[in-house]
């Protein structure tokens, strides 16, 4: 399991910190990409939890909206 979840961990460090700065993507599109395109290549339960890790609202998170109510995170785009 160890293995797998480095596997992942580089797969999204490679994608953030490219040689080339331009080559580079933003952390939220290093996810989105994992998320949608790694899953044939890494272990989808390691991807949900570094996208759930990662995220800064997770699903579950509480969240006060900007018209005061409160609502609760069910998905990340």
């Amino acid at each position: 399991m160890l293995a797998k979840i480095i596997m992942v961990v580089d797969e999204y460090d490679l994608l953030i910190n490219q040689p080339d700065p331009d080559a580079s993507v933003s952390p939220s599109e290093a996810l989105s990409h994992l998320y949608v395109k790694g899953q044939s290549l890494f272990p989808s339960d390691v991807i949900v939890a570094l996208v759930q890790t990662l995220s800064v609202y997770p699903p579950g998170a509480i969240v006060q909206l900007s018209d005061e109510s409160y609502g609760m995170v069910v998905s990340i785009n």
